[in-house]
């Protein structure tokens, strides 16, 4: 479970969750939300990607997949949907 901690934070992130509700407004409606450079760009950039801890959980999983596979069988399983929620996630 602590593999995919990281990646579970990131996407319940409530900094990035309230830029993207900003994002929304504005495009709803521009007129309304008028904002300074500066806002805009703060409510535009992206949150930062750590690539040296994605990979690193991405190799854990790895490693604890091989390890453990021959005894829990469902850790396959478990594993290809980690990668594929990494995708979803960090495809931004």
């Amino acid at each position: 479970m602590n593999c995919g901690l990281y990646t579970l934070m990131n996407f319940i992130n409530p900094g990035y969750l309230g830029c993207a509700y900003n994002r929304w407004k504005t495009r709803r409606n521009p007129t309304k939300w008028a904002m300074t450079q500066e806002q805009g760009n703060i409510s535009w950039e992206n949150p930062i990607f750590n690539i040296d801890t994605i990979s690193a959980n991405m190799v854990n999983v790895l490693q604890i997949t091989a390890f453990f596979g021959p005894l829990l069988p469902l850790g396959f399983v478990y594993s290809f949907f980690f990668f594929v929620f990494n995708y979803w996630i960090y495809k931004v």
